[in-house]
């Protein structure tokens, strides 16, 4: 998803060099319509050039512009129409197609695998196919954690302790020592379980209500998933909405 990201952020940069007036043609740049064409003519003056029929064939769909509009825009761009530009261009294009396909098969098989083995855990509000299968994992084997304090510590989410000869002193912040992707992960489903679970909800507004930062709040949601996650994993049960 990373290197999907910055395929289409550097797609963008060119564009607004070769044809920056393109940019305002799709509801999206992205779009399979826009790509396709862009593949095909990837700057404004091969788009000048072509038949209105040959504009016309890739813009199916939702879109709402016509092959005429963009003819127009294309004759009277600021941009370069340079050779180089257009191979890059169609590299780029090249690349973000590999990485939706590879996208798409991994969700594929994350599905597949959730399907058989992560449904108690997405019985929990806020946790999908992803989210759930990040968590799982990066817990692993439920076993191999003693309590739920080594889960909460194991995700970095207990207190961090600052220690100066026989002084110990608990601080407010965590500890993030563990795994940065199943805090990650957990951070999500907080803000979603706290909406749509009423024991979590009234203890999210319990909590606003004593003046605690939204962040804050969610960090103490956080610490609570975790538990819950650690007793349906451990037990081998589904979520029981209070709702």
């Amino acid at each position: 998803m990373k290197d999907y990201s910055k395929q289409k952020i550097k797609l963008q940069r060119l564009i607004n060099i070769v044809f920056p007036e393109y940019l305002g043609l799709f509801s999206t740049l992205y779009a399979s319509s826009s790509l396709n064409l862009l593949y095909s003519y990837p700057t404004p003056k091969l788009i000048n050039r072509a038949k209105i029929s040959s504009i016309s064939k890739y813009l199916h769909g939702s879109c709402n512009i016509t092959a005429e509009k963009i003819r127009d825009k294309a004759a009277n761009s600021i941009g370069q129409s340079s050779n180089y530009y257009a191979f890059e261009i169609k590299q780029v294009i090249a690349a973000l197609r590999f990485h939706e396909k590879q996208i798409e098969s991994y969700n594929a098989q994350i599905k597949l695998i959730m399907d058989e083995g992560g449904k108690n855990i997405m019985s929990i509000p806020g946790i999908s196919y992803t989210n759930g299968s990040i968590i799982l994992g990066e817990i692993g084997d439920i076993d191999d954690f003693e309590s739920a304090d080594k889960l909460l510590a194991y995700a970095g989410l207990d207190p961090s302790v600052y220690q100066s000869g026989k002084y110990n002193s608990n601080q407010n912040t965590i500890s993030k020592r563990g795994s940065k992707y199943l805090r990650y992960a957990i951070h999500l489903a907080s803000n979603i379980i706290r909406q749509h679970d009423n024991t979590f909800h009234e203890y999210y507004l319990k909590k606003s209500q004593e003046g605690k930062h939204h962040y804050v709040i969610l960090g103490h949601i956080d610490k609570k998933l975790i538990r819950v996650i650690y007793t349906i994993l451990k037990k081998d049960i589904t979520f029981s909405s209070q709702n």
